[in-house]
């Protein structure tokens, strides 16, 4: 069975409408979530997130998590960066030190990523662990980090500012 001529227009028409729709609606979408985007992007200076962490014998209240109120900004670059202090060497003394293999069934190779924020007085706050091991490692190793101390804050035009750093944490 053929088509009649009426019935191509009527079917190229209805095609054509729902194409036009699609985009309308796509379009819509697009300029939705970028005005999320721009919105959330503009409610705050630096977002902070950290990761929960849950075991029965760990307070996570102790990774130093606090509110957006407490600081002002928190650079990412600096003309000083934040360090531990003596500098590398004293921190690599340091992980030889107190590093150790938490007791687990098996003991793993790999690294933990924390990132946190030094702040203007040297305390370190907002933990994360940015890519670990697992939750054995990863507690030990923000725990090694919680016990380092404080650290020389970092420096922006002479004046100590508050900065996000990430470490790597090794474990052999």
């Amino acid at each position: 069975m053929k088509a009649s001529h009426k019935e191509l227009k009527a079917y190229q028409k209805l095609k054509i409408r729902n194409i036009i729709v699609k985009l309308r609606i796509t379009w819509k979408a697009s300029l939705v979530g970028l005005a999320f985007l721009a919105l959330n992007a503009c409610s705050q200076k630096t977002p902070i997130w950290h990761k929960r962490v849950k075991n029965n014998d760990y307070d996570p209240a102790s990774l130093g998590v606090f509110n957006k109120a407490e600081f002002n900004t928190v650079y990412l670059t600096v003309e000083e960066q934040a360090y531990y202090p003596g500098g590398l060497r004293a921190w690599q003394d340091y992980l030889k030190r107190e590093l150790h293999h938490p007791n687990t069934e098996s003991q793993k190779q790999g690294a933990v990523f924390i990132s946190f924020i030094v702040t203007t007085q040297g305390e370190l706050k907002n933990m994360r662990v940015t890519r670990g091991i697992n939750q054995a490692y990863d507690l030990a190793a923000i725990k090694l980090l919680q016990e380092s101390g404080n650290w020389i804050p970092a420096k922006q035009q002479g004046q100590t500012v508050n900065s996000k750093l990430q470490i790597r944490i090794s474990y052999n």
